[in-house]
């Protein structure tokens, strides 16, 4: 195809009444969307398979979920709680971690992991976890994403990461670790644009203001953000 059209959310933490009001049967099919993505932080800690369940997968399902794709984008909060570490088995990608690709259109996406936005000892892991490592990982990884044949041939480059590298001084540990293991890499892949979430306010950033040579538009946490891409670019 030679357009895509898809729907954003992020960060409803277990608001399934937003999700369905937001993404309803008539809104996702009146439109024509292609796809959905949920970019972080659907949950606000991932305590049990109930959690999910009943905020984020039986509402998708019963509004749109079993026609329309749905693909994930792993937020802070997911990162949390005792089910935490059974992400995979209920969301899983090719790649067989959070961080994943995929084409639709003439867009090819990359969606990145940030992981937690607080430093390894912080009182939620106590020092059992292990984030900076994990992303220093997977920005090897993504030398590998930019330089592929899929990446390069696309009209469009879009990264969907659930935590902004933007903030300068008042950057948290996790965001600002995950810019300096992930601009480096995407400020030379020719990105179209950034879409991110966990601030819970819309914000444009330019290239100007921020470490990246592209734009990042962060959705705000109640409402959707709807995106066409065609050949005059992506609205």
């Amino acid at each position: 195809s030679k357009t895509t059209r898809f729907a954003i959310g992020n960060d409803f933490h277990d608001k399934p009444e937003l999700l369905s009001q937001l993404f309803s049967k008539e809104v996702i099919n009146q439109s024509k969307y292609d796809f959905v993505v949920y970019n972080g932080d659907m949950v606000s800690s991932f305590e049990s398979e109930q959690r999910l369940v009943e905020s984020v997968i039986a509402p998708s399902v019963a509004q749109f979920a079993s026609e329309v794709p749905l693909f994930f984008s792993r937020g802070n909060h997911e990162t949390r709680g005792a089910w935490a570490i059974n992400y995979q088995n209920y969301l899983p990608t090719q790649t067989g971690t959070p961080y994943y690709t995929f084409s639709d259109g003439p867009a090819f996406f990359i969606v990145l992991d940030g992981g937690e936005d607080k430093p390894d000892s912080c009182l939620e892991y106590y020092e059992t976890a292990d984030y900076d490592t994990y992303r220093k990982e997977e920005a090897e990884w993504l030398k590998g994403v930019v330089e592929s044949e899929a990446c390069k041939s696309a009209k469009y480059r879009v990264v969907l990461m659930h935590m902004p590298p933007i903030g300068g001084k008042n950057m948290w540990h996790g965001p600002k670790h995950a810019g300096e293991c992930f601009l480096p890499i995407l400020n030379k892949a020719n990105i179209t644009v950034m879409l991110s979430g966990h601030t819970h306010r819309y914000s444009y950033n330019t290239p100007e203001t921020t470490d990246a040579n592209f734009p990042i538009l962060v959705n705000a946490h109640n409402t959707a953000l709807k995106a066409n891409v065609d050949s005059n670019g992506i609205k």
